[in-house]
C-alpha cells in the first residue's frame, strides 16, 4: 500500500477485529498501515518492508513469538520507533517494555485522540533522537553506548574503524573485552564512579586492543544517561585515539632525555640571539641554571666585546642559513679558559625560514691539551731520531718509506728524501741480497732477528759492510720493517 505523508506504520495485532479497527483509525489520520497477525510475521515484515517508520506492537500475541521478543530481534537488526499497544496494565508488564523502547505506552481501547496524539509524540521523539544518531554516527571521534552491564549497544563507524572490527562484531562485544588488562580496573573505576553518583563525568586516558591485538591509546570521556524515573540507563562515550599523539610525546621525552643526557651544551638561540632553551650539559659550562640563561642575549651573558667580536659573525652567517663550525679559547664565567669546538646549525620553522641557531658547544680542552704535548713529544722524537748516530731506516712493501739523517749519509745521499721511494734491494749488494730476502720473510712470519751482517750498495757504487738488527713493526697503520744499523768499520 501506498504511504501517506511518507509514514507507514506496522500493526502488530493477533485480534482481528482489533488490527481491522485500529488499522482504520490509523488510515483516517493519513497513514500507511501494513498489519502483522504475529511476532514472526511481524519480524518478516519489518526485514521486507523498508518503507516502515513506527511499529504499533500488540504484547501478547497468542501461540509462538510474544511483542516484546519481536521487538528485540527487530530492533538487533534496524532502528525503528516501536510503540506498544497493550491491554495490560500491570505495573511488571510496563517495565517490561521500557528496558526495550521508550516511545510509549498505550492501553487499548483509550480512544483515537490519545492513540493519534502518542503516535505523533514517538515520531517527534524519533526526530530528536535522529538529529542525536546523525552526530552520533557523523562524528569524527569514536562513541558508543554502552549498557550498566558494559555490553556496547550501539557504535559508530568512527570506532569500529579505530579498532578494525565490523559494527556486528564490536555490538556483540563488551567494553572490558576491548580494553587493554592493565586499564580494565581503571575503567571500571571509573564507570562505577558514575554509577555511584559520585561524578557527572568521567574522563581518563586507556587502551584498547585493537582486532589485529595492538594497543590504541585513547581519550574517554563517559557520562551516564538515566530514565525519566532516574533509574540508570546507559553510558555514552565519547572515545579519541590519541595514540600518535602519545608516540610522538614519547618520541620527545626520549629526545628531551639524550639531549639532556649529552656532555655536549646544547642551546637554542632566537634571532634576536637570546636563549630559549638549554640542556643541563650547557648549565654546566655556563654557570647558570636554565631558569637564569632563558632570556638572556649572548652578550649579556659572555659580554659584549666578545659578542660583538667572535660570536656574532658566526651566528650571522648561521642566520643566512649555513651550518659553522670553528674552534676557540673561551673565558667562561665560571669554568675559566676553556677551548671549545662550536657548530651552529640554523633552526627552521614554519615555511621554512630561519627562526634562530642551535648552538653546540663541546669542551676539547683536555684533548687539546694533550694534541700540543703528543706534538711536543713527537717534535722530541723526531730530533732524537735526526740526531740518532746510527741509521734508522722502515721499509714496507719493499721499499723505503723512512730514513733518519744518518742512514741516509751511510747509504750515501744528501737527504733522507732522496731514498724515500726506493727499492730496499738497490741499496743491498748482490751477494747480500738473497740472504735480506730470507730474513724479510722469517720476520713477516714472526721469527727471531738477531744481529745481521751484511754488505750495502752506496749511491755512488761503493760497498760498505754494515751490522743491522731488524724489528716487525705498524708504521702507518700498515705493517712494516724498523732497521737499524751502522758500518762495522765505525764501531
Amino acid at each position: 500500500m501506498p504511504s501517506v505523508s511518507g509514514k507507514t506504520i506496522l500493526l502488530v495485532e493477533d485480534e482481528a477485529i482489533i488490527a481491522l479497527s485500529t488499522s482504520m483509525t490509523l488510515k483516517k489520520f493519513g497513514f500507511a498501515v501494513i498489519v502483522a497477525p504475529s511476532g514472526e510475521k511481524a519480524v518478516s515484515a519489518a526485514d521486507e518492508h523498508p518503507e516502515i517508520c513506527l511499529i504499533l506492537m500488540d504484547i501478547n500475541l497468542g501461540k509462538g513469538m510474544d511483542g516484546t521478543e519481536a521487538a528485540r530481534i527487530i530492533l538487533r537488526k534496524r532502528e525503528l520507533p516501536i510503540v506498544f499497544h497493550s491491554s495490560h496494565t500491570e505495573p511488571e508488564v510496563v517495565e517490561k517494555t521500557e528496558g526495550i523502547s521508550s516511545y510509549g505506552y498505550i492501553v487499548k481501547n483509550s480512544g483515537e485522540t490519545v492513540l493519534h496524539a502518542s503516535i505523533k509524540m514517538a515520531f517527534r521523539l524519533w526526530a530528536s533522537k535522529e538529529k542525536f544518531r546523525g552526530a552520533f554516527e557523523n562524528v569524527a571521534a569514536g562513541m558508543a553506548l554502552t549498557a550498566t552491564d558494559g555490553s556496547l549497544l550501539k557504535v559508530n563507524e568512527a570506532f569500529c574503524s579505530m579498532l578494525g572490527y565490523r559494527r556486528d562484531e564490536l555490538q556483540s562485544q563488551t567494553f572490558s573485552a576491548l580494553t587493554h588488562p592493565d586499564d580494565k580496573a581503571l575503567s571500571m573505576d571509573r564507570m562505577n564512579a558514575l554509577l555511584h553518583g559520585d561524578e557527572n563525568q568521567a574522563r581518563f586516558t586507556k587502551r584498547y586492543i585493537h582486532k589485529d591485538g595492538h594497543s590504541i591509546w585513547a581519550d574517554v570521556s563517559a557520562v551516564l544517561l538515566h530514565e525519566s524515573s532516574g533509574a540508570s540507563r546507559h553510558f555514552i562515550t565519547h572515545v579519541q585515539d590519541v595514540t600518535e599523539r602519545r608516540e610522538h610525546l614519547e618520541y620527545l621525552n626520549q629526545f628531551r632525555n639524550i639531549i639532556s643526557s649529552t656532555a655536549d651544551g646544547i642551546a637554542l638561540l632566537d634571532k634576536n640571539y637570546r636563549y630559549r632553551i638549554v640542556n643541563k650539559a650547557y648549565e654546566s659550562f655556563s654557570g647558570k641554571k636554565a631558569h637564569e640563561l632563558i632570556g638572556l642575549s649572548v652578550g649579556e651573558y659572555l659580554g659584549e666585546e666578545f659578542f660583538t667580536s667572535q660570536a656574532k659573525p658566526h651566528f650571522d652567517r648561521c642566520l643566512a642559513g649555513e651550518a659553522v663550525r670553528y674552534e676557540a679559547w673561551v673565558d667562561y664565567p665560571t669554568l675559566g679558559r676553556r677551548c671549545v669546538q662550536v657548530s651552529y646549525f640554523p633552526y627552521y620553522g614554519e615555511g621554512q625560514t630561519v627562526q634562530g641557531i642551535v648552538a653546540n658547544t663541546r669542551d676539547i680542552s683536555g684533548e687539546r691539551i694533550m694534541a700540543e704535548r703528543l706534538r711536543d713529544s713527537m717534535e722530541q722524537y723526531d730530533l732524537l731520531l735526526r740526531s740518532a748516530p746510527v741509521a734508522i731506516l722502515v721499509m714496507q712493501d719493499g721499499r723505503y718509506v723512512y730514513c733518519n739523517p744518518y742512514g741516509a749519509r751511510l747509504l750515501g745521499y744528501e737527504t733522507p728524501d732522496e731514498l724515500i721511494g726506493r727499492p730496499v734491494l738497490d741499496t743491498i749488494a748482490e751477494e747480500s741480497r738473497e740472504a735480506v730476502r730470507n730474513r724479510v720473510a722469517r720476520l713477516s712470519e714472526g721469527g727471531e732477528n738477531p744481529p745481521f751482517t751484511m754488505m750495502l750498495m752506496r749511491r755512488d757504487g761503493s760497498k760498505i759492510k754494515s751490522e743491522s738488527r731488524s724489528i716487525a713493526i705498524v708504521y702507518g697503520q700498515k705493517p712494516g720493517i724498523l732497521i737499524i744499523g751502522r758500518e762495522i768499520g765505525e764501531r
